[in-house]
C-alpha cells in the first residue's frame, strides 16, 4: 500500500493542546480532526495492468493514479479498503490551477471549525467571537507556517457578520462564496482564486492540508510531497521562490485520495463534502471530453482540471456499462504535454476499468 500516512486525531488533539494558549483549551482546532477515510490497498493485478497501458515513451514522464470505486459506498459507516494502482504516483508535479482544490477544502474546513466553536462557547455573535478564535488560534496558525510568513484568516471577510442565532447558520459572506464557485467550478478563475486565498492565508491552507494528510514534510525542503500551493494565483508567493512542482503541485497518490475521500463523503464533514462536491460537479472535465469523443461518455464527472503549460486533471468518472452496470473510479493524470495527451490516458485508464469491471463475478 502506498498512500499518504495522515497524523491520528489524537496525535492532532495533543499537539493543538499543547500550543494552545491555557485559558483557550476547551476551543475546538482551528484544523480540526480528519475524517475516517478508506484505505487505498495497491490491486497486484491493476498494478500491473496500468504499468502495461503506461509502457510507451509518451507517458513516461505523467503521474498517475486509478481507485476501483465499484464497490465503494458514499459514507460509508467504517473505511473500506479500495483497489489502487499508481505509476510515478509519488512524484511532485506542477499542476497548474488543480491546487485550487486545497483552497476550497481550507474554506470548507475553516467553517465548520467556526460552526464547532460557536457551539463550544455558546457565543452567536461575530463580535463575541472572532476574537475569541483569534486569541485560540493564532499560535497554531503560526506553528503551521513553518517559518514563514503568518497571516490569520480574514473572518470579517470570509463570513457574514449580522449574527447568527444557530451556529449551522454561520455561512461564507455572499462575495467569498462567489469567489469559491468561481474558483472551481467551469473553468476557474484565477484571481477568484487570489481573492480566496488571500483571505484564508497560505499558513492555513497548507496548514489544513498537513492535518488531512494529504501533505507530508516541511514546504520547500527535500522530502516534501502533497498537494500544496504558495503562489496564489494572483502573482503572490509565500515569502520563497519555491519550485513550480511546490508553487502550486501535487503528486497523483494525495490527489487520488483527496477526490476518492470527498467522493465518499468523508472530508471535513459530510455536509460539507456535498457542498464541495456539488462545486466540482460543475467543473468542466478534460478526462469527461475524451470518453465523449470515444464514444464512451460518463453519466457523470467530479474533478478539477489544472492547465498552464501542462494539462493536469483528478476526477471521479461513472459511466454505465453493458449488463446493467455502473463503472465508477478515481482517475488522475498530472502533468501530460497536452491535452490531446490526457485525453489518451484517460480513454486508456477506462478501457482499463472496463476490462477489470467486466471480467468480474457478479455484479457490482
Amino acid at each position: 500500500m502506498r498512500v499518504v500516512r495522515r497524523p491520528s486525531a489524537e496525535a492532532s488533539a495533543k499537539e493543538y493542546a499543547s500550543i494552545m494558549p491555557n485559558d483557550a483549551v476547551a476551543v475546538p482546532s482551528p484544523f480540526g480532526d480528519p475524517m475516517p477515510r478508506a484505505k487505498l490497498i495497491e490491486d497486484p493485478r491493476l498494478q500491473s495492468s496500468l504499468e502495461t497501458m503506461l509502457d510507451e515513451s509518451a507517458f513516461q514522464h505523467l503521474g498517475v493514479a486509478l481507485v476501483d470505486l465499484t464497490q465503494g459506498t458514499v459514507s460509508p459507516s467504517a473505511p473500506v479498503n479500495l483497489p489502487y494502482a499508481g505509476f510515478r504516483d509519488d512524484q511532485q508535479i506542477f499542476v497548474g490551477s488543480l491546487p485550487k482544490i486545497a483552497v476550497m477544502l481550507a474554506a470548507y474546513r475553516l467553517r465548520e471549525q467556526v460552526r464547532a466553536a460557536a457551539i463550544q462557547l455558546g457565543l452567536h455573535e461575530p463580535g463575541a467571537l472572532f476574537p475569541r478564535l483569534v486569541k485560540a488560534w493564532k499560535p497554531v496558525i503560526d506553528k503551521a507556517a513553518q517559518g514563514r510568513p503568518s497571516q490569520f484568516p480574514k473572518l470579517e471577510q470570509i463570513f457574514r457578520i449580522d449574527g447568527f442565532d444557530d451556529a449551522q447558520e454561520i455561512r461564507f459572506s455572499d462575495d467569498f462564496y462567489d469567489h469559491i464557485a468561481l474558483m472551481v467550478e467551469r473553468v476557474g478563475k484565477n484571481s477568484a482564486a487570489a481573492y480566496c486565498a488571500d483571505r484564508l492565508g497560505f499558513a492555513y491552507i497548507n496548514g489544513v492540508l498537513q492535518n488531512e494528510g494529504l501533505q507530508s514534510g516541511r514546504i520547500g525542503e527535500k522530502g516534501f510531497k502533497g498537494l500544496s500551493l504558495s503562489l496564489n494565483y494572483g502573482g503572490v508567493s509565500w515569502g520563497a521562490g519555491d519550485g513550480a512542482a511546490v508553487a502550486q503541485g501535487a503528486t497523483a497518490e494525495v490527489v487520488a485520495t483527496f477526490m476518492t475521500a470527498l467522493w465518499m463523503h468523508r472530508l471535513v464533514s459530510e455536509q460539507a463534502s456535498v457542498d464541495m462536491e456539488g462545486h466540482l460537479r460543475l467543473a468542466v472535465s478534460w478526462l469527461g471530453e475524451g470518453l465523449k469523443d470515444r464514444k464512451r461518455p460518463p453519466s457523470s464527472t467530479m474533478g478539477k482540471i489544472g492547465v498552464a503549460g501542462t494539462y493536469s486533471e483528478g476526477a471521479v468518472i461513472e459511466r454505465h456499462i453493458p449488463g446493467g452496470r455502473q463503472m465508477r473510479y478515481t482517475a488522475v493524470v498530472l502533468g501530460a504535454n497536452g491535452y490531446p495527451l490526457l485525453w489518451r490516458a484517460g480513454v486508456d485508464l477506462d478501457i482499463l476499468m472496463d476490462a477489470k469491471i467486466s471480467t468480474a463475478p457478479g455484479k457490482p
